[in-house]
């Protein structure tokens, strides 16, 4: 950006080239040859001496002290309602697909439990430790990403 731009002349100059930018990202992101995950697992003896060498240091620390709890809570309420509905919105399938999972699970084992006998308390804590274990097993289906 030139010297001479104000700051709203960069700002709007950087709005006007942002869907030029955009597609040269996308361009680029097409051109890679694995993901990101995938060389991040290649780094990961760098990645933990770094991290060990930021304890060492006092940089971690430093870094994780370098704002108030005003600051992260201004910035993180700003975010939560900017993102949160939109986000909520565009979820909207896969959150459906995990709720129905998750009620089919809870049904059935709500029959199981019922079928238990529930006499004595030992019949009762048996019922509820089976509730406990049995919603400890659950686990969403895979889903694919889109």
């Amino acid at each position: 950006m030139a010297k001479h731009l104000t700051a709203a002349e960069i700002v709007d100059k950087m709005i006007r080239r942002a869907p030029e930018a955009a597609e040269t990202a996308a361009a680029g992101i097409a051109k890679m040859k694995e993901t990101p995950g995938a060389a991040a697992n290649r780094q990961k003896e760098k990645y933990r001496r770094e991290v060990l060498a930021a304890l060492e240091n006092g940089s971690y620390e430093a870094g994780n002290s370098s704002y108030t709890l005003v600051e992260f809570q201004e910035v993180a309420a700003k975010k939560i309602r900017d993102r949160m509905a939109q986000g909520l919105s565009d979820s909207r399938e896969k959150a459906l697909q995990s709720w129905e999972q998750l009620k089919s699970y809870q049904d059935n084992l709500s029959r199981q439990i019922a079928s238990m006998p529930s006499s004595t308390d030992a019949d009762m804590e048996a019922r509820m430790i089976a509730a406990r274990r049995g919603m400890k097993k659950f686990k969403l289906a895979k889903r694919t990403r889109r």
